[in-house]
């Protein structure tokens, strides 16, 4: 099977939004340290960037994570994540495990139907 590649889809990394975006970078982070191959998708958040930034500092081996950045939509679009649902559509196949953290969100809902 080769190494794993694991995906956290989360709607934000920005640590003010609480105990999700902590989760997923530490859980993250220590599956990339085991040797996993870990991918985080979210929403852009560039108010957010540097708190973001400054989180991946603290934590051991977040480094390792490669992040994508899931484009906002407006209107019809976001109650359906379709700009988002297209990158996620690229990047689900190749993973083998989908790690989708929260349930309120259109891009997670968009993350369950491509998996």
């Amino acid at each position: 099977m080769g190494q794993l590649k694991i995906l956290h889809v989360i709607t934000t990394l920005d640590p003010r939004a609480g105990g999700p975006p902590a989760v997923a970078l530490r859980l993250g982070s220590a599956q990339a340290a085991a040797g996993c191959e870990v991918h985080v998708a979210s929403y852009h958040a560039p108010d957010a960037q540097r708190e973001i930034d400054a989180e991946f500092n603290r934590i051991p081996h977040s480094g390792l994570i490669r992040q994508h950045y899931l484009p906002h939509s407006t209107g019809i679009r976001k109650l359906w994540a379709s700009t988002a649902r297209r990158t996620l559509a690229a990047l689900i196949p190749s993973m083998h495990v989908v790690h989708i953290h929260g349930v309120w969100d259109s891009i997670l809902k968009a993350a369950a139907d491509v998996s």
